[in-house]
């Protein structure tokens, strides 16, 4: 078999990583980073260096922290404080696996584990709400910002 036909197949594996992208709290980066290492020893590191996957590495890692961080600081920003973002977080989850569209069910979950968690706390809708509403607008922000990381992982990758 020849090499461009493995790149070929192997930029096919990593498009997964990038629909996963579009999902908050899915491991899409991750995921591409195995195709990768996979990859790598698959050509004994010939195409691919250790060195070109520690790269890769490395952008997983600002992907997650980005991904992770954009939604903690827009709920914060909004007033939430980490009970409510333990409640947006079991919201994600929950959301996730009850609407299994992309972003949808996800973000819905995050907003109404946020908006849920403040109104049990603190008895007032419109803190609730802003917190929700932050919270949803930094998701969104981790969201584009972990599509962007996808595709400079695959423009990277090749």
């Amino acid at each position: 078999m020849n090499y461009e036909l493995i790149v070929i197949l192997f930029t096919l594996l990593l498009l997964p990583g990038i629909i996963a992208s579009f999902i908050p709290g899915v491991p899409g980066m991750l995921y591409m980073l195995f195709v990768a290492a996979v990859f790598g020893f698959a050509t004994t590191f010939s195409l691919l260096t250790v060195n070109n996957l520690l790269i890769l590495g490395i952008i997983v890692i600002a992907a997650i922290l980005f991904d992770v961080g954009a939604g903690i600081i827009g709920a914060r920003y909004g007033g939430a404080n980490m009970l409510s973002l333990l409640g947006g977080f079991l919201g994600l989850i929950v959301g996730t696996f009850i609407i299994p569209l992309p972003i949808v069910g996800s973000v819905l979950g995050f907003f109404l584990g946020i908006y849920i968690a403040e109104i049990s706390q603190h008895h007032k809708s419109k803190k609730a709400w802003k917190a929700a509403i932050g919270g949803v607008l930094g998701t969104l922000t981790g969201v584009a910002g972990n599509i962007v990381m996808s595709v400079v992982f695959i423009i990277s990758f090749v």
